[in-house]
This record gives structure tokens, sequence and C-alpha cells, in this order.
């Protein structure tokens, strides 16, 4: 949430090589990549999540955020990632 999509997405990638099934790395690889404006990435994380969680659903995500505007962000990157 601070901006630094770069850093977040090497850090998530290294996430994913330790734990290649562990769907959270994913989603918010898809919401980052979404919002650099990597749509070919940001799609093909997406397609992912929902190999590994084919119920998945964005209006469900993010409840842990203490900040309702924050949900909404990430939400939003997530479904211009493609998640339903």
């Amino acid at each position: 949430m601070n901006g630094q999509f770069e850093n977040a997405i090497t850090a998530l990638k290294r996430g994913i090589v330790g734990s290649p099934e562990f769907v959270g790395n994913y989603i918010v690889l898809a919401a980052a990549y979404s919002r650099m404006g990597n749509t070919q990435d940001a799609k093909a994380a997406a397609e992912r999540v929902l190999k590994l969680d084919p119920f998945f659903e964005v209006a469900y995500y993010g409840a842990a955020f203490k900040r309702e505007t924050d949900r909404k962000k990430v939400q939003g990157d997530l479904r211009r990632a493609g998640l339903p």
C-alpha cells in the first residue's frame, strides 16, 4: 500500500519460489502488476490464483485492511487483473 510495487513484486516472486502453491502470493502479485499497469503479468498471476482457488472472489478479499479505501483499491486492482 506504500507504492513500492517493484520491491513487492521481487519479494512475492521469492515467496512463490519457496511456496509455489500459496495462493496469497499470487493474489498480491496480480494486484501489484495491475497497479503498475502490467496487464499481461497481472492476468497471468490472476490465472494462477484461479487455478489454485477456483472459488476466489474479489468481493471477499481484503477484510483485514483497516481502511476501506485500501481494500477498495486492492479489489479494483484485482478486478483489472481479471479476477471475478
